[in-house]
């Protein structure tokens, strides 16, 4: 039989586990997550947007950077920092359960619409970088796997100090 119990811990964030339940004459009944991630306990939350402050931003950037509009899912957090007096921005997303061919899809995806992407040695698991025009300029997105997560920068700088970014962002994810 399967059970579901689910948690409402914000307007944008749910937590849902699925158990099932095995009935026995042995003694009381058994209850086992169906899901090995269901184990876990672990689940993105709006704190994620702590781990850059904005001072560390306004340097990658070189202007004031406003504080972080987060969005947050169980397996996902978007920190999107507004450049002020700018329609610019920096995003910064962590994913959760990412795997190594997860990841790897993600410079694929980029390199079929026509961007370039490099691979970058010594930074996290695995990591790729691209830099992408936009209507106000170009961004430079550099994405890292560090265990089973994958973060990914989106900002309007060069590549070099998105990847300092990246190396100073490694111990903390």
């Amino acid at each position: 039989m399967l059970g579901a119990v689910g948690l409402l811990l914000g307007a944008d964030l749910a937590i849902g586990v699925v158990f099932l339940v095995t009935r026995s004459s042995s003694p009381p009944a058994m209850v086992m997550p169906a899901h090995p991630m269901a184990m876990t306990g672990k689940t993105m939350s709006a704190s994620s947007c702590t781990l850059v402050s904005t001072t560390q931003l306004a340097s990658l950037v070189g202007r004031v950077v406003e504080s972080p509009s987060p969005r947050s899912n169980p397996r996902q957090t978007t920190c999107t920092y507004r450049i002020s007096s700018s329609e610019k921005r920096v995003r910064i997303t962590y994913s959760m359960f990412v795997s190594p061919r997860g990841f790897a899809s993600w410079a694929t995806g980029v390199d079929a619409t026509g961007h370039r992407t490099k691979h970058l040695c010594g930074i996290g698991d695995d990591a790729y970088v691209a830099t992408i025009p936009t209507r106000h300029g170009s961004v430079t997105a550099l994405s890292m796997l560090v265990g089973s997560t994958q973060v990914l920068i989106e900002a309007p700088a060069s590549v070099g100090p998105v990847t300092s970014l990246a190396h100073s962002l490694v111990p903390a994810v």
